[in-house]
């Protein structure tokens, strides 16, 4: 027997803040110790997530690159394809 668990609407990765980012990475790795560890212990879980994801490289990096990425997809305008042809022509036809 499995129990389902009601996943929460996220927002999409390009549309949070790297704070968001981070809360939802916690709740995510503690979810399944709620109700199972004492209020100390999980207090303490927690601090050390937010410790680690502050700190540790990959994890600093990964959340740079995430920000990097919001950055360009937040950007609106005009973008030329690779191989594409940028004089806004229709392909090539004359």
């Amino acid at each position: 027997m499995s129990a389902h668990r009601k996943q929460a609407k996220k927002t999409r990765p390009a549309k949070q803040s790297r704070e968001q980012i981070v809360a939802e990475t916690i709740e995510d790795a503690m979810r399944p110790y709620l109700g199972v560890l004492p209020d100390y212990a999980l207090k303490t879980m927690r601090d050390i997530l937010e410790e680690t994801m502050a700190t540790h490289p990959v994890a600093v990096e990964a959340l740079d690159e995430m920000e990097k990425e919001a950055a360009v997809v937040d950007k609106s305008g005009t973008r030329v394809r690779d191989g594409g042809d940028d004089d806004g022509g229709a392909g090539g036809v004359a």
